[in-house]
């Protein structure tokens, strides 16, 4: 069972407000591919119970290059977009998120 600010996290989290929620880049083709790679294997990372959010897991990535069979450098660069694309996210979490409140 989550605690109060974990459960507040989660919806936060889980539904952001349009004001809150990045916004879509416009992006060209090849881009959109690594976009929607990201969207797909984002929510498969670990939120603790005190809210930390942690990157996306080296094995899902992997998991995800072998699922689509890229492979060799295609893979390296591929892990290398999606890791990048995770930092600017879990920057953007880490300013915008609300504070837990002082005790």
């Amino acid at each position: 069972m989550l605690a109060s600010g974990d459960k507040e996290f989660a919806a936060w989290y889980a539904a952001a407000s349009p004001e809150e929620a990045p916004v879509e880049p416009e992006l060209e083709a090849h881009q959109r591919y690594y976009w929607q790679a990201w969207q797909d294997i984002r929510g498969d990372r670990h939120v603790d119970g005190m809210g930390a959010v942690g990157p996306i897991p080296y094995l899902t990535i992997s998991r995800y290059a072998e699922d689509h069979y890229i492979t060799g450098t295609d893979f390296l660069r591929f892990k290398t977009i999606i890791k990048a694309m995770d930092a600017e996210f879990l920057d953007y979490i880490a300013k915008t998120r609300p504070k837990a409140p002082e005790k």
